[in-house]
């Protein structure tokens, strides 16, 4: 039988001790995950910090009939800028299709994945992957926008 290796990562301390506890009990290596970058946070407050400024979105690209699908932001600090549609989560792109398909868009097909992107706000940070789509029909609230219309409206 190979030898066993208990491997922990621990911000509070928590971890570090049950890993030593369960490598002693099961007479187990005990190896201790660090960052290799000094700027990656070490206490629990500073990851839960950065998990709550961080947020993962999708941006869709959809095309219908030639043009760009954007729609108006509702209410808040955006509000009433335009945007393209978006999706929280990373998800793939069979699971972008089906939830495009249960938001209302008719026939969505996904082309391809764009390239990834980060924008870094003063309050948080977007860590976003795109895909380009192509749908037969929009549901309520999205308006087909072509070049000279993007250039004008507020993003």
């Amino acid at each position: 039988m190979g030898k066993t290796l208990v491997a922990y990562f621990s911000a509070s301390g928590v971890t570090k001790k049950v890993s030593e506890k369960l490598a002693k009990a099961i007479g187990a290596d005990l190896f201790e995950i660090m960052p290799a970058d000094d700027h990656y946070p070490m206490t629990y407050k500073e990851l839960t910090d950065v998990a709550k400024r961080e947020q993962d979105w999708t941006i869709v690209l959809m095309e219908m009939d030639g043009k760009l699908l954007v729609r108006r932001r509702p209410k808040g600090l955006l509000g009433g800028l335009y945007e393209y549609h978006t999706v929280e989560g990373h998800p793939g792109a069979e699971a972008i299709a089906e939830l495009l398909q249960a938001q209302g868009f008719a026939g969505p097909r996904v082309l391809r994945r764009l390239s990834d992107s980060r924008h870094v706000f003063t309050h948080k940070v977007w860590r976003m992957q795109g895909f380009l789509a192509v749908c037969d029909a929009a549901p309520e609230g999205f308006i087909a926008a072509d070049g000279a219309l993007l250039d004008r409206l507020p993003f």
